[in-house]
Parts: structure tokens; C-alpha cells; sequence
């Protein structure tokens, strides 16, 4: 049974990640223009090398949209949680990465929080630090952080909810399996009810006794097996479904 289990586990990953729209604003605090948008882009090349598969899209891109020009109370709001959720439900994004750049004492404090969309659910938050007089430091530890928080996601070489295509067709078929074992042991109850009350002439009696014992090995096998096919298969699949949920 566990050996039925890692297969179907390995059945169920999906060979191709169906692509998740991560979206990535930029980084929001106090920094001069070109300090913030070297930092900005830092962060997208990270992100996309960290995503590859995913769709990664960038706030700069979305604002010719129609319905991201309709946003401008959040115009250099974007980091506010209200505006990541209105932001994210605009531009249909699945996952939302939120970079900002805050000091603490001499030094500068960057925070990458990962959030699921419009619900603007926490997924992940990572942080680093750089000397405040050396903000562009903060290049060198920006790639490490994204991965972090992209592993912590659940976003690397998956999406967040993956299709389990095989897991479903393994416990569908094990349910027919387990239907057909379930009919072939009826059939054969009733033929054998019938046989001890001797309501089978001569050849029906011969045919009984010829395929009695195969139709009731079959039946339990199909039962069995079906069975077990059928609930490690659609655990898989359940599992599958609604671990990143």
C-alpha cells in the first residue's frame, strides 16, 4: 500500500507548472530615484529567475491597463495592504511580491512579503540588511532573499494548486475496478444460491463449477485493489488540491 501511495505521488506532480501570474511592485520607502528603481529591478530579475515557468508581471507594465489606471488613490501607496489587494485583484495576479526599504539605526532593513492575490494572504516574509551608507549591498543579497521567500511559498517548480491529472485517473479507475470486483461477487452469490438449491440444470451447474473460484479470486482482487487505488489515489489528489490552499 505505501508503495502504491509513492507512486501516486510521484503520478500526480505535474510535468509542466501551470503557470501562476506573480506580479512585483517596487520597492517602496525612502531611497533616491535611482537607488529605487536599481533595487526594483534587482528584485523582478530575481523573481523571474526564481519563478521560472510562472507568469511575472511588473506594476510598470500594468499601467497603461484601463483597470490599473483606475487606481490612483494608491499611486505611491502601493505597499499598503488595501492597495496590494485592490492592485493584485486588478492585474488577476496570484501571488503578490511586496518589496520595501525601511532604516533601523545605521542600517537599511529590506523586507520581501510574498501574498496570495486579492486576498492578500501572507505567504512568505524575508528580510536583509545592508550598512545604510552602502544601500547598493543590498544587490548582493537580494537574489538569496527572493529565493527564500519563493521557497517559502511554494512557488518553485509548482504552482499552488496543481492540477493532480493522474492521482484523479488512478482513483477513478480504481473505482471501476472496485465497481466490477463488487458485481462479479454478486453475480457469483446469486449463481451460488442457486447452485445449492439446485435451480441450475446440468450445463449451468458445469459452468458454475468451471469459473466459481476465478469469478470469486477476480471480485476480491477487483474489490481490494480497486479500493485501494481508489482511496490513495483520490487522497493524492485531495492532498494535492488544497495543501496550499
Amino acid at each position: 500500500m505505501r508503495s502504491v501511495l509513492v507512486l501516486l505521488a510521484v503520478l500526480s506532480a505535474p510535468s509542466g507548472a501551470l503557470a501562476s501570474r506573480v506580479l512585483v511592485l517596487p520597492v517602496g520607502g525612502e531611497l533616491g530615484r535611482s537607488e529605487g528603481e536599481a533595487l526594483s529591478r534587482a528584485v523582478e530579475t530575481a523573481v523571474r529567475e526564481a519563478t521560472a515557468g510562472h507568469e511575472v508581471m511588473t506594476l510598470a507594465a500594468l499601467q497603461t491597463s484601463m483597470r490599473m489606471s483606475e487606481l490612483r488613490d494608491c499611486a505611491g501607496d502601493e505597499q499598503a495592504t488595501a492597495c496590494v489587494s485592490e492592485i493584485a485583484d486588478a492585474a488577476n495576479a496570484d501571488v503578490v511580491v511586496a518589496p520595501t526599504l525601511g532604516r533601523l539605526g545605521d542600517q537599511l532593513l529590506l523586507t520581501l512579503t510574498l501574498t496570495a492575490g486579492a486576498r492578500a494572504t501572507l505567504l512568505a516574509q524575508v528580510q536583509r540588511r545592508a550598512d545604510a551608507d552602502r544601500p547598493s549591498a543590498l544587490l548582493d543579497v537580494i537574489p538569496g532573499a527572493v529565493r527564500q521567500a519563493v521557497d517559502d511559498a511554494g512557488l518553485v517548480n509548482a504552482v499552488p494548486r496543481p492540477v493532480p491529472v493522474a492521482a484523479i485517473g488512478t482513483a477513478v479507475g480504481g473505482g471501476v475496478l472496485a465497481a466490477l470486483g463488487t458485481v462479479a461477487l454478486v453475480v457469483r452469490g446469486v449463481a451460488s444460491g442457486q447452485y445449492a438449491e439446485g435451480r441450475l440444470d446440468q450445463e449451468q451447474a458445469r459452468a458454475y463449477e468451471l469459473y466459481d473460484q476465478p469469478a470469486l479470486f477476480g471480485g476480491v482482487i477487483g474489490v481490494v485493489v480497486g479500493g485501494a487505488f481508489t482511496i490513495g489515489g483520490g487522497g493524492v489528489a485531495v492532498y494535492s488540491l488544497v495543501a496550499r490552499e
